[in-house]
């Protein structure tokens, strides 16, 4: 055999190597376009996902009440002139509360104080809370007085900064 010729690489080494060397770019892109779930408990990220700005501000209770993880999911409706005029969101119980059956999910709506019942519309007795200008009206399926409780008089804002459950 001649020291300086090499043999061929056979049809699938050249086929495997061809391979890995393609593979490269498309996993480094792949994990760099990794869709990450967004951080429900960063402002910024809470500022993005409770709609447009203007209109009614969301008022959101200081502290979660017991039993209770931050929302994931926000809603907003807006008037005819394009203008929100209620934000909504559900806060869900923890996995612990939801084992132990302790509370159910809450759902909250806002609206302006001043136009009776608005886009948030009719519940079965929910809990009213002021704040500001904003009504927050609260629906508690459980009927727990405790959960009733702690929901009726956790302190509440308007001011996202206040809010010590999100950073």
């Amino acid at each position: 055999m001649n020291p300086t010729r090499r043999p061929i690489p056979s049809g699938w080494s050249l086929l495997l190597g061809t391979a890995a060397i393609l593979a490269l770019p498309v996993l480094f892109v792949a994990d760099h376009l990794t869709v990450r779930a967004p951080d429900i408990t960063d402002r910024a990220t809470v500022r993005e996902m409770i709609g447009p700005p203007g209109g009614i501000p969301i008022a959101l209770p200081v502290e979660l009440p017991p039993g209770y993880e931050p929302p994931d999911f926000w809603e907003h409706s807006t008037d005819l002139n394009g203008r929100v005029d209620a934000r909504s969101v559900a806060f869900f119980p923890t996995a612990e509360a939801r084992e132990d059956r302790q509370v159910a999910t809450v759902r909250m709506c806002v609206e302006a104080d001043s136009i009776g019942h608005g886009p948030c519309g009719f519940g079965a007795n929910p809990v009213e809370r002021h704040v500001g200008n904003v009504r927050v009206l609260i629906w508690l399926p459980d009927h727990d007085p405790d959960n009733r409780a702690a929901w009726r008089t956790v302190p509440f804002t308007a001011d996202l900064n206040e809010v010590r459950w999100l950073r």
